[in-house]
């Protein structure tokens, strides 16, 4: 437990990865939605929102903090106006050089004319990195996310050839994924979107659509760790899709800290401080509001999360302890990291199968991945030009 006796050590992380949430209001249904019913029709004013942003940056500058990525949540994002987005973006951009940025959204608000509208918004548009929530298996996807498949794919493939965005796909997949049939279909999509210079990510759900009957995600019965992560890893590998696997191995989605994680979740439409995206749900999360506290109490509640976590001793011992480092305080089972076999099952495969060190190995298979995927984007957009 913390002692609140003790002196308070300044928080030491200047450099933040940062989740902003706009409006907790969605078009769409989700089953497994993490955002409460009653939030999804709270709504804000735009001008809100920005000025709250002026705020949040003014305070981060002051007291020496900087950015190295930013998210922009909802539950859905674009239920904000294009033009709002873009002013937030350049906001971002003129506080923070080399910040990189993207949007996570369900995709299907990102119309033609709601991306045309952002884009002449924008001062670097070409920089923006827009994420999308599909996966990858019709019937799954449409079973999960309210029937939206189609108009979201509609979108992606057709905004990716008008528009200067980069395009990043979140599949969340469980074991239902690569069974027979829907395996094939995982991967068609997969390449599909790599060819049209699209990155592919996978994370990891741990139920399936027979359960939809149980879909609060508090009263889902969760299956082994093994089931779960065990057929993704070999997809992976079987396909040498590594470098695809960025949520987990690739650069800046969730760092690597263990207990000593920098994430942080703030709250454009009231100034709420969350642990990150994954408490948004629970009122309890709210740790502090920076509105009317320093980013640096923010900062150290933010730290009082997690710095007591219980890790597995066991997990000291690991081998590939170096890398994980415990994973996600709030990912973790009995102190089990919530990617452990994932982690064990891939990396092993690189320093055993292989003979490589992963660390080297990952880091260019994710260049080299996103370099591959950005030259069939050029291609692509030069082809449409010709």
């Amino acid at each position: 437990m913390i002692d609140p006796n003790a002196p308070i050590v300044p928080y030491t992380h200047r450099n933040l990865n940062v989740n902003l949430n706009l409006k907790a209001m969605c078009n769409l249904r989700c089953d497994y939605c993490s955002i409460p019913e009653v939030s999804k029709s709270t709504n804000v004013q735009d001008a809100t929102i920005i000025n709250n942003m002026k705020l949040l940056l003014e305070k981060m500058i002051a007291e020496g903090y900087t950015w190295s990525f930013v998210m922009l949540i909802g539950a859905e994002p674009l239920m904000v106006k294009p033009e709002t987005i873009g002013i937030l973006f350049n906001m971002v951009l003129t506080a923070f050089p080399v910040c990189r940025i993207k949007i996570q959204s369900n995709g299907t608000l990102f119309t033609d004319d709601y991306a045309s509208r952002l884009q002449k918004t924008m001062n670097e548009p070409e920089r923006l990195l827009m994420g999308w929530s599909l996966d990858g298996v019709r019937d799954i996807h449409n079973e999960w996310r309210d029937n939206s498949y189609d108009l979201a794919v509609k979108n992606l493939f057709s905004t990716n050839a008008k528009f200067v965005f980069k395009h990043q796909i979140v599949m969340s997949v469980g074991p239902q994924h690569f069974e027979p049939g829907y395996r094939e279909e995982l991967l068609e999509f997969t390449m599909k979107c790599v060819n049209s210079g699209i990155h592919p990510t996978f994370s990891v759900v741990d139920y399936s659509i027979n359960e939809k009957a149980k879909n609060k995600q508090s009263e889902i019965m969760r299956v082994d760790n093994v089931k779960v992560w065990k057929p993704l890893a070999d997809f992976l590998i079987e396909y040498d899709i590594i470098n695809l696997c960025e949520k987990y191995f690739g650069d800046g989605y969730c760092r690597r800290q263990g207990n000593e994680c920098s994430r942080v979740l703030f709250d454009l439409s009231d100034g709420g401080v969350y642990q990150c995206e994954k408490t948004f749900d629970i009122d309890a999360a709210t740790i502090n509001n920076y509105l009317y506290s320093s980013i640096e109490e923010c900062m150290l509640s933010r730290r009082g999360c997690t710095q007591n976590c219980a890790i597995d001793p066991e997990c000291f011992k690991c081998e590939y302890w170096d890398w994980c480092q415990g994973s996600c305080s709030l990912k973790r089972t009995d102190g089990i990291a919530h990617a452990c076999e994932l982690t064990k099952h891939i990396l092993g495969h690189i320093k055993h199968t292989l003979g490589l060190d992963y660390f080297e190995f990952l880091k260019n298979a994710h260049n080299s991945g996103v370099a591959y995927i950005e030259e069939r984007r050029i291609e692509m957009k030069n082809g449409e030009n010709k």
